[in-house]
């Protein structure tokens, strides 16, 4: 699939300058078109017994929806500068609305554009779009250089369902690469079984077009995810192919993942599919 209808989703206080550098690429090499989403979050509104939300609720709602419309014309301009066609839109989102708005957002695009999640609040915007969509995340790291992206490609392979999902959205992307490598670094399984299976989702991938080598290597001390960071700096990768969340997101908040810890310390941008 040809990611062309791209959302690219920005948190107040968030930095924007990654999100729309890596939207602008996306939309130059695909000659598409960007939508803006600018996400302000509402304070929960604790009430305690004998007591009501006073006045000073409504300053805070005020507030909130003076900074998101701060934010929506910044990213409105951003978008402009770049010469970029597309609407902008904000959300006020209160408590529980969350998910369900910024799912149905991310829906009607091909891809959503985030920025690696630094709070909770851009924690949940990815989250929410990854789970509830249906369509695939494109991670922006905070620190990255605009370049073209899907020359060389790492596929961090690992036999699930989430990442089958994560190569039928990055086909494209695929094609066009100069160099895919499948990486295995899967500590669950041996080192022959994750040979046999990056051989065989290569081999898969080359009936489809796609020039790939399969690479198993063992983490050596190393997190699977700083092992498969540490392999795409070292071919120079510019762009990763992962299923997100293989586990249950209460199952990684508590022991830790391979996800959790690839959205926050990425250096390249990852696609990422559930």
């Amino acid at each position: 699939m040809k990611l062309r209808d791209i959302l690219a989703i920005v948190a107040s206080g968030s930095p924007q300058d990654s999100v729309v550098a890596l939207s602008q690429q996306l939309c130059t090499q695909n000659r598409g078109r960007i939508s803006g989403l600018a996400v302000s979050s509402m304070p929960v509104l604790v009430m305690t017994e004998g007591w009501v939300a006073s006045p000073v609720w409504e300053d805070v709602r005020k507030h909130a929806r003076t900074s998101l419309e701060t934010v929506r014309e910044q990213l409105q301009r951003r978008l402009e500068a770049e010469q970029t066609p597309g609407v902008v839109a904000g959300e006020l989102l209160e408590d529980g609305q969350a998910p369900s708005t910024i799912a149905a957002r991310a829906r009607h695009h091909d891809v959503s554009v985030v920025g690696c999640p630094r709070t909770d609040t851009e924690q949940s915007i990815l989250e929410a779009a990854l789970f509830g969509s249906g369509r695939p995340v494109l991670l922006a790291p905070q620190a990255w250089v605009p370049r073209p992206i899907g020359e060389r490609v790492v596929v961090a392979w690992k036999p699930t369902r989430q990442a089958a999902r994560a190569l039928s959205d990055a086909e494209d992307l695929l094609l066009q690469a100069c160099r895919t490598i499948v990486l295995t670094v899967d500590m669950d399984h041996t080192e022959d079984e994750c040979r046999r299976s990056g051989g065989e989702i290569a081999a898969h991938l080359e009936r489809r077009g796609v020039k790939a080598e399969a690479c198993a290597i063992a983490p050596i001390g190393r997190t699977e995810a700083r092992a498969v960071l540490d392999h795409a700096a070292a071919i120079d990768a510019d762009l990763i192919v992962m299923g997100g969340f293989g586990r249950s997101r209460m199952s990684e908040f508590i022991f830790g993942g391979m996800t959790r810890e690839m959205v926050r310390t990425a250096t390249i941008p990852v696609l990422m599919s559930h």
